[in-house]
């Protein structure tokens, strides 16, 4: 094939033979040949010729990697997933997972936490670190302190013990492991004895002793620094009491009481609360009287790694996931499974192809792909609206276009307003163009309407139509075809139905039973004697001769007033059984002998009113001849005229009811000197009318003047008289326009026949 593209259109080319012979020169991507010396089938990519038998390039050999079964290495070969198929989970103690239900592709597992416990007792149970509720050791229950050995004070959970620093005394709590406490004296640091008083120490359990005979007491005072008991000493030890706490003063017994806070339950809840981007809190709150905050956890995601999301509440939960888009740094290596995309997206970024087994990237699948063609969807024609959305011709809102992209025609019409296009055909982009940029020039047009596939022929009756054969649908394709019936003046068309014997087909298209035409027999004179005149619109009125009457019964030979001839023969008497029974004519004398049973001959005299065999009548005018009783008449030489023909001249005749032969013959008018002609004689200036014939040095248009778009045209080598497939594209009903890849060496003879309709 030279000079352009075959499009199989998806079907199949039988006992197909690649081409026989070593490695072609000036070679074309895709190209295929069957090397004859080697016996190796090749086809060549953009940078040599490659063996399709595998031995050259391609996969060699398949080798299993983890989670991966193969059933061989080479040929065919069944791999099959070995790893991790589905996931399924089943709920813990205290601990719910999702999903409970096999699923496979990329699974997500879900935990939390469901730490209900409503079993009894279940206020003095905590969970251990064994993820496991039980009672600390211990049994514990309540622990007390006192002071100054006075009255026991129980701690039970829930309450709080506050210390509270005083005058000297420095307080410092810190939230560690463990929890610290840090009691710092900020009064007297050292003591140092002054006079009358002796000291074991400066510092810690210190003695003091009074030297001096005079000792003093210490006085204790309240905290509001009113004096409870009466001493010497202008120094007073004072109490106080905080934290719902209270210090009585007993004077009578020199005694002071501390009394705790009441004892109260405290409840802790741990809810979830929202912390900032991707993360989730957890608050260790207590109710009552210690409400409030106690401590907090924060769970933190990674950007672009871990996706953190909670819901907020005492039974809230915190998921930890992967975020919508996932930045790993390093390798991911997914031990069997398949990684599925749920939605639209892209593998972006891949490296090189090395191994058999790499994934492969767009560059490098365009890469052995170039120049194929890309099926894109169905569109108008004439309007360019393409099947699946958008328009593919017109104005700004044309799509952009690659080279190609192959749609085909679903509805036909004029393609950019230039082409006529119909169903089926298609087109191919051969140079790309921006959106809203394309034209007619971007596309190479394939049309799919070579030939009649279909033809339909019904009779149908219209006064309108003056065609005996008109196409009613396109001239291409699945083409109708009506018959019409001749229906009266000029119109042509085949004889309707409805004759018979008795009926002929009239100038109006009916079918009728001629009428009579009644003549008349004019009265005689020196020049008439006793002729028809034919067509003669005169009347004539002749008075009867030889009349006679019996018995009031007219008998003998009149005329009528319509100067038609009568002759009256008395009927039967029923009583005499008269009748008449022969008639003769005696052409000497011109007497008419009426033969009568019962009464005598009656004879009548015609008195000249006949044609006596002596006198010649001589016709002229279109029809000749001459004679006396009888005449031979012979139409005169060029008398027939076109208006003495009726219009079933040749309707009226006997049908051939084949296809005539080439001997058989027709009457044909040579430059107005009618001549008979053999049909064979006729069929070739018919064909040339419709075919025409052209040279092409390169491709273009030829004008073929047919006046049709229903033309056949073929192409051949105009030297070796090969076939040629070439691009045709009908721009007109004159032109067409010859296209391809590249123009054969050489001319191309260009043949066009017309079908005509």
């Amino acid at each position: 094939m030279v000079g352009s593209d075959i499009d199989f259109n998806k079907n199949e080319a039988v006992a197909i033979v690649i081409e026989n012979t070593t490695a072609p020169g000036s070679p074309s991507t895709g190209q295929m040949y069957y090397d004859t010396s080697d016996n190796t089938m090749y086809y060549r990519n953009n940078s040599g010729w490659v063996e399709m038998d595998g031995s050259g390039s391609g996969v060699s050999q398949l080798t299993a990697g983890s989670g991966i079964s193969l059933s061989a290495a080479t040929g065919n070969i069944t791999i099959g997933n070995t790893g991790v198929l589905t996931v399924s989970t089943t709920d813990g103690t205290y601990i719910d997972l999702t999903p409970n239900m096999a699923s496979s592709g990329a699974v997500t597992v879900t935990a939390d936490l469901s730490a209900v416990d409503g079993t009894a007792g279940a206020g003095t149970r905590f969970l251990d670190k064994n993820n496991k509720w039980s009672v600390p050791a211990g049994s514990y229950t309540k622990w007390q302190y006192q002071t100054d050995g006075g009255t026991a004070i129980d701690m039970i959970d829930g309450e709080v013990l506050n210390f509270i620093g005083s005058t000297g005394i420095t307080l410092a709590d810190a939230a560690a492991s463990p929890n610290t406490l840090t009691i710092t004296n900020s009064g007297v640091t050292s003591i140092v004895a002054g006079t009358g008083i002796s000291v074991s120490g400066a510092t810690g359990a210190v003695t003091v002793t009074n030297t001096v005979s005079n000792t003093t007491s210490l006085g204790i005072a309240n905290s509001s620094a009113t004096e409870q008991f009466t001493v010497t000493d202008t120094v007073d030890l004072q109490f106080a009491a905080s934290g719902g706490a209270s210090v009585a003063f007993d004077s009578t017994n020199k005694r002071v009481t501390y009394t705790a806070p009441s004892n109260t339950n405290e409840t802790y809840t741990l809810p979830v609360a929202a912390g900032a981007a991707n993360t989730a809190v957890l608050n260790l709150t207590a109710g009552g009287t210690g409400s409030g905050i106690k401590s907090s956890v924060t769970i933190s995601g990674t950007t672009g790694e871990i996706a953190i999301t909670e819901s907020t509440g005492n039974n809230g939960s915190v998921t930890v996931g992967l975020p919508t888009d996932v930045t790993v740094a390093g390798d991911l290596t997914v031990s069997g499974g398949d990684i599925t995309l749920g939605g639209t997206g892209r593998i972006q970024g891949i490296d090189t192809i090395t191994a058999s087994t790499d994934a492969a990237s767009k560059g490098y699948v365009d890469g052995l792909v170039t120049g194929g063609l890309t099926f894109k969807d169905g569109f108008n024609a004439g309007t360019g609206a393409i099947d699946g959305g958008g328009n593919l011709t017109t104005g700004g809102s044309r799509v952009a276009i690659s080279v190609g992209d192959y749609y085909v025609v679903t509805t036909g019409g004029s393609f950019y307003g230039s082409v006529q296009l119909d169903d089926g055909d298609s087109v191919i982009c051969k140079q790309d163009a921006a959106a809203g940029t394309s034209d007619i020039n971007d596309w190479v047009i394939v049309q799919s309407d070579e030939g009649v596939t279909q033809f339909t022929s019904s009779n149908a009756m219209s006064a309108s139509v003056g065609q005996a054969i008109t196409s009613q649908t396109a001239s291409v394709g699945s083409v109708t075809v009506q018959s019409f019936a001749y229906d009266g003046g000029s119109n042509v068309g085949h004889v309707p139905s409805g004759g018979s014997n008795t009926k002929f087909l009239r100038g109006d298209g009916t079918w009728v039973v001629p009428t009579d035409t009644v003549y008349t027999l004019p009265a005689a004179t020196a020049t008439v004697r006793g002729g028809v005149e034919l067509f003669s619109n005169t009347v004539q009125t002749v008075a009867g001769n030889s009349v006679s009457a019996t018995a009031s019964r007219t008998y003998g030979i009149q005329v009528n007033s319509d100067a038609q001839m009568v002759v009256n023969v008395p009927w039967s008497d029923t009583t005499t059984n008269n009748y008449v029974d022969s008639l003769s004519w005696n052409s000497g004398n011109g007497v008419l002998t009426v033969g009568r049973s019962g009464l005598s001959d009656l004879t009548v005299d015609l008195d000249g009113r006949y044609i006596t065999e002596n006198e010649t009548i001589t016709l002229t005018g279109d029809v000749t001849g001459s004679g006396k009783t009888g005449i031979a008449t012979t139409i005169a030489s060029a008398a027939v005229e076109a208006g003495m023909l009726n219009n079933n001249v040749i309707s009226g005749q006997t049908a051939l009811a084949a296809t005539p032969a080439g001997t058989d013959e027709l009457l044909i008018s040579d430059a107005g000197t009618i001549k008979r002609i053999d049909v064979n004689l006729l069929a070739d200036v018919i064909h040339k009318q419709n075919t025409f014939a052209a040279t092409l040095t390169s491709y273009g248009n030829v004008t073929h003047n047919l006046g049709t778009y229903d033309v056949i045209v073929q192409c051949m080598d105009a030297s070796s008289y090969e076939t040629i497939k070439v691009s045709v594209d009908r721009t007109s009903t004159d032109v067409v326009a010859i296209s391809g890849n590249s123009f054969p060496a050489g001319e191309i003879r260009v043949m066009i026949t017309a079908i005509q309709s």
